[in-house]
């Protein structure tokens, strides 16, 4: 692993809050069609948590979830 290099390694993970569990879906489906790679797709953790996980092209990963 290199340090630094957001294709093998972990630095900050952004979070972005969506408005619905729909808003997250939409975004997940814009991020496949943008290019990005979905990490892990949307899903529920727990009862009050739905999202899912993504890296852009340069493999900077983001958090979107609706609480």
């Amino acid at each position: 692993m290199k340090f630094g290099d957001p294709q093998s390694a972990n630095e900050v993970i952004f979070n972005l809050s969506a408005e619905s569990k729909n808003q997250v879906d939409d975004w997940a489906a814009e991020v496949k069609k943008a290019g990005g790679t979905i990490v892990s797709e949307p899903e529920s953790f727990g009862e009050n948590y739905y999202g899912f996980v993504f890296a852009d092209p340069d493999g900077h990963k983001f958090n979107v979830f609706f609480m």
